[in-house]
């Protein structure tokens, strides 16, 4: 019998395009199981023109979940995130949305989010070497 080529298993190292494609399907089908209304609330932020960082959030029930949030190095120190951070949990409040959750890396911003009022729900040491995964929520 010939071998159906269609049928035979392919694993490959994913382009770019390929991982954007596998999230953009993971969204869809996390889409079918969360109420229907689930806005993304993702911000950009700009300085002069150029793009400074940005949020990808959604609006799920009662909880915003932040997937991103990121701020070049040479834009930091300039409250970027706390701004979009801020405009994300108006917008959310607005639809009544009543906690934010989100994680983070020791090396990324763990302190920002303890300043803003964010609480440790899980921390798992020893992750990529020598950090920590933190998820964290605020309600």
């Amino acid at each position: 019998m010939p071998r159906d080529d269609q049928n035979i298993l392919h694993i490959a190292p994913a382009t770019e395009l390929e991982e954007e494609r596998i999230h953009t399907l993971l969204r869809a089908y996390n889409a079918r199981h969360w109420p229907k209304n689930t806005p993304s609330l993702s911000l950009t932020a700009r300085v002069e023109g150029e793009l400074a960082g940005g949020i990808v959030a959604y609006l799920v029930a009662d909880t915003v979940e932040v997937e991103y949030l990121f701020v070049q190095e040479r834009f930091r120190g300039r409250s970027i995130a706390r701004a979009l951070l801020a405009r994300v949990e108006s917008q959310a409040q607005e639809r009544g949305a009543r906690k934010i959750l989100l994680n983070t890396y020791g090396f990324q911003a763990p302190g920002l989010y303890r300043h803003l009022g964010f609480q440790e729900v899980a921390t798992i040491a020893d992750v990529l070497g020598t950090s920590w995964h933190i998820f964290l929520k605020r309600i």
